[in-house]
C-alpha cells in the first residue's frame, strides 16, 4: 500500500504517530511524506506570529515557542543517548538511524494547493491519504486521489469541537471529557463523516501537554485499525460530523485567561522530560 502521510514540519504529536506507523506497525507499505513548513497558511512566520500575538497575547505565544525549543532540545539528547532514555518520543523520525528511512519519500511543503504539490501527490499515487493534525486546508484535487480514501485526524470530540487548538478550548472551558476522531476529509473543515471516535477522559492535574498526548496515544490505535481494515477491504462505518458543534479559531486573550484563571497549564518541566508512555 502507498500512503501518503500530510502533517506539520517538527510536530511532536504527529511527529510520534508517524514514528510508529513507519517503524512498527507497517514497515512493509510505501511511504510519502508531506510536510507543511508554515506556521499559518498564507502567512510568513514573522507574520503569524505577530497574528499569534495580537490575538492570544504574549503568555500564550511564549509558552507555546518555549516548549518548541524544549522539544527540539529534547531531539539532540535524544540522538545523543541513542534514542533510549529521555525525550524518546520526540526525536524527529528524520533523525532515526533506519535503512527504512532511505525508501521515504518526504516533501517541505509550503503552499498544499500549489502546482508543484498537485504534481507531487500525481506522481506519488496514493492509495491512501493521512493527515496528522496538518495545518493547511487539502484541495480535492489532492484529497481525491487515493482509492482508499483520505482521513483526518482530529485531537476532539466532532462535531462539538471543530478547528483549531481543540486541546486548549476543551481545558479553557473545563470540561471533563473531551475525545479523538478520525474523519474523512472534505472542503468544510472538520466536518467530514467520522469513521472512528474514543472518548478521552481529563484528569485534574492535566496540562495542555499531557492531555494531548493522550490523545495522540489513542489516536493511533484507532487509525492503526483503520488501515488494517483497509488492508482487508474493510471500510469503516461512517456517521455524519456537520450537525452540531461550533468552529473555534485561536485561541483569544480572553479564553488565555479563562484557561490560566482555573490553574490549568500547557506544560510542566517535568513533563517535558517524559515519554509519551509516562505521562
Amino acid at each position: 500500500m502507498k500512503i501518503l502521510i500530510l502533517t506539520i514540519k517538527g510536530h511532536i504529536y504527529g511527529n510520534f504517530i508517524l514514528k510508529k506507523l513507519l517503524f512498527e506497525y507497517f514497515p512493509d507499505d510505501i511511504f510519502a511524506i508531506f510536510e507543511s513548513t508554515v506556521l499559518l497558511p498564507s502567512h510568513s512566520d514573522s507574520k503569524a506570529l505577530r497574528k499569534y500575538l495580537k490575538i492570544s497575547g504574549w503568555y500564550y505565544v511564549i509558552s507555546q515557542v518555549f516548549k518548541v525549543y524544549a522539544f527540539h532540545l529534547l531531539w539532540l539528547i535524544g540522538r545523543i543517548l541513542h534514542v533510549k532514555k529521555i525525550g524518546s518520543s520526540f526525536v524527529y523520525w528524520k533523525s532515526l538511524n533506519n535503512s527504512y528511512l532511505k525508501g521515504v519519500k518526504s516533501f517541505d511543503v509550503d503552499n498544499i494547493k500549489s502546482s508543484r504539490t498537485l504534481k507531487l501527490a500525481e506522481w506519488i499515487k496514493p492509495d491512501l491519504l493521512i493527515s496528522l493534525y496538518f495545518n493547511q486546508i487539502i484541495p480535492q484535487s489532492i484529497t481525491s486521489l487515493p482509492s482508499l480514501g483520505a482521513y483526518n485526524i482530529h485531537p476532539a470530540k466532532l462535531p462539538e469541537y471543530k478547528g483549531i487548538s481543540p486541546i486548549f478550548w476543551v481545558l479553557a472551558e473545563n470540561r471533563r471529557d473531551t475525545g479523538i476522531t478520525i474523519h474523512e476529509i472534505t472542503q468544510k473543515i472538520d466536518e467530514g463523516n467520522i469513521v472512528s471516535q474514543a472518548e478521552v477522559s481529563i484528569g485534574k492535574n492535566d496540562s495542555e501537554h499531557t492531555l494531548y498526548a493522550r490523545c495522540t496515544i489513542i489516536g493511533l490505535e484507532l487509525l492503526k485499525d483503520l488501515i488494517l481494515n483497509l488492508k482487508k477491504e474493510i471500510y469503516p462505518d461512517e456517521t455524519s460530523s456537520e450537525i452540531g458543534g461550533f468552529y473555534r479559531s485561536i485561541p483569544t486573550k480572553g479564553a488565555v485567561k479563562n484557561f490560566r484563571r482555573r490553574g490549568a497549564k500547557f506544560f510542566r518541566f517535568g513533563e517535558l522530560v517524559k515519554n509519551f508512555d509516562q505521562l
